[in-house]
Order: structure tokens, then sequence, then C-alpha cells
């Protein structure tokens, strides 16, 4: 299986040329739905392609019908390497089961190689086990409520069905999501709280200055990073000592993400994106991310992380979304088994 990596920027309208070529038979469907029932119609020579994070602790049921002979696999990424699930040739039906032993972001796509169009029937489903008796682990969004802005509701993914929510003193600014799932970080007005995403207790409190509007927990969760898009600096928050440091950065940034391959820190900016790391806390790459225009839409994407083992590029890691937008912040929680609605505040 080949990737090709990007690095020297003239090569980059080749790229995008060729992205755009290619795109133009190939369809993504980036989801996180814990049931997901739905068909398409692919022409000669299209691809679909359906992706969604499942966790260990979870199963993947996948059964789909085509009125022709198609192509199909399940597969993940692993930096440089795709691993195949299931690959089948030619097939009108399949039934497939997963039980990952890790969380992956896993992609089925079907490709209709023949010469008349095919219409695939499919149902996806994630299914919710239970790690250790007491509690489901269910795909959910966090969305800030519109009706209340002091309080965060946890939503089974695409669905309107609440589990949980968190309730706080002041409107919430903004939050962050940490890597294992298991806190909150809340920006309020002047501080930030960590809370527990599984009881919702308070872990822990922090006063803030310079009106941040964003935040981030590094992978570890043991490091805070806040910043807002007036101020061309961020800041870094040692959540042991609560030691406090400030970096300059070449423009006000936009926002902060993990690096999905490393403990180094993703700064957007108006321009172009900056890997960060944390110790020593110091820009150690410009434009580490490019502007790729994909139809109509523009993404900043990875260089290094496009993948075209199908034929067609796509990013090798899951979509976020921004945790104030309609569409919430996607992730995972522990639902108690014998509690159907789990209600949290803050104090």
């Amino acid at each position: 299986m080949k990737f090709f990596k990007f690095s020297p920027r003239t090569k980059m309208q080749i790229l995008i040329l060729g992205i755009l070529a290619l795109w133009g038979g190939y369809t993504a469907i980036p989801n996180n739905e814990e049931s997901i029932k739905n068909q398409f119609v692919l022409a000669a020579g299209d691809n679909e392609e359906v992706c969604l994070t499942v966790y260990q602790d979870q199963g993947l049921n996948l059964t789909f019908t085509a009125s022709e002979p198609i192509y199909y696999d399940i597969h993940t990424h692993h930096e440089d390497e795709v691993s195949y699930h299931r690959y089948e040739n030619l097939t009108v039906h399949s039934k497939s089961e997963l039980n990952p032993n890790k969380k992956d972001y896993f992609c089925a796509q079907w490709k209709n190689q023949g010469q008349v169009e095919v219409e695939v029937v499919y149902q996806l489903e994630v299914k919710p086990a239970s790690p250790d008796g007491k509690y489901l682990r269910r795909n959910v969004v966090f969305r800030v409520d519109q009706n209340s802005l002091k309080t965060i509701q946890v939503f089974e993914e695409n669905s309107q069905n609440l589990l949980s929510s968190f309730n706080f003193r002041s409107e919430v600014q903004n939050f962050a999501l940490s890597a294992a799932e298991d806190q909150l970080a809340v920006l309020l007005a002047g501080e930030v709280q960590f809370i527990n995403v599984q009881d919702g207790s308070m872990l822990k409190r922090i006063s803030v200055n310079d009106f941040p509007s964003f935040l981030s927990l590094s992978k570890s969760s043991e490091n805070l990073l806040l910043g807002n898009e007036h101020q061309p600096k961020i800041y870094l928050i040692n959540l042991n000592n609560f030691e406090r440091t400030e970096l300059l950065v070449p423009a006000p940034p936009k926002s902060i993400l993990n690096d999905m391959n490393s403990e180094d820190m993703l700064v957007r900016t108006e321009d172009e994106v900056l890997r960060v790391s944390i110790s020593p806390f110091q820009i150690v790459e410009r434009q580490a991310r490019i502007p790729l225009k994909i139809g109509e839409e523009v993404q900043l994407a990875d260089p290094y992380a496009w993948c075209f083992v199908h034929g067609v590029p796509h990013p090798l890691f899951a979509p976020v979304s921004h945790a104030m937008s309609e569409a919430g912040l996607p992730g995972s929680w522990l639902q108690p088994i014998n509690q159907d609605n789990l209600q949290a505040s803050s104090k």
C-alpha cells in the first residue's frame, strides 16, 4: 500500500490539481453515529466511503446489499500503513462484525468498477458495549444548550436523546475534551473548570487572564493551552504546578489542536499552521499544514497525512467540529447502566 509524502511546497499546485481531478468520482461521508441506515447510488468508476470512530469496548456491525457486484472493504490507517479488516471482491451482500482492541477510526468503502450504476443499501451500527458491567460506552456529542448558555448537554450521536448535562454558574465561552475523553476543560468568565465527564464532579479550577476565547488540553492532560483571535501569543499552563508560560506567534491564533502523531500542538493562524512543542514551549515548525481546496471547500491539510491507497485522496485523521458550533464536539461517554439520566452541576 503506497502513501505519498509531500514536503516541497513547490509541488503543491501539482498535488491540488491531481486531487481535484480524482475527487470528481469520490464521496466521503464522515460519521460517528451509533446506528446508520442509508443508501446511495454509485455510477461506474465511483467510490463511496463512510468513516466513524469505534472504541475498544464497542462493536462495529455493517451489513449491506448491492444491486450489482461491487468491491468493498473496511480499513484503518496507522501512520504510513493501511490495515484491512475486511476486503471482498465483486460481492452483492456482506455482513461484517468487528471488535477492535483499541480506539480507531474505521472507514468502510465501496467501489464500483463495473459499467453500470449500482445501488447500495447498508446498515451500520456501533454497539455500546459495557467495559466493566456498570457503564455503557456511547458515542456522543457535547453541545452548549442554545437556550441556556450555562449548560453543556450530552446527546447520543445523531440523536436528540439527552444522556446528561453539566450546569455552570456563568455562560460557557468554550470547552475542550481531553484526549482520554474523561474530562472537560470549560472556559467561563475569568476561569477554567475541569469536569469529570463520568460523574460531573469538578476536578479543579484555575483563574485565567487576557480574555482567552479558546483552549485545548495536551494529550497527557497535564497542560492547558489558551489563546484568543486578537493577540499574537498563546499561553501554556502546567496543571501540576500551575506555572504559566507565554509564547509569541507570528499572527493571532484561530485554534489549537493536538498533533495526531506526536505530543506537539498545532496552532492554526489565518495563513498557516504552526507546530509547537510543549517542553520546551516553542515553535518547532512553520507552515505545518497547507490550505487545500477540494471542490468548493478549503481545508487545512497535513501534507504528510493524505492517503492515496484507493486511488482517491482522503485524510488519515478524524474530522473535528468546533466545540461551540451547532454540531458540537464528538466524543464518548460512559453511561451508568442503572441511571438513565445524570444531571451534574458545577459549584
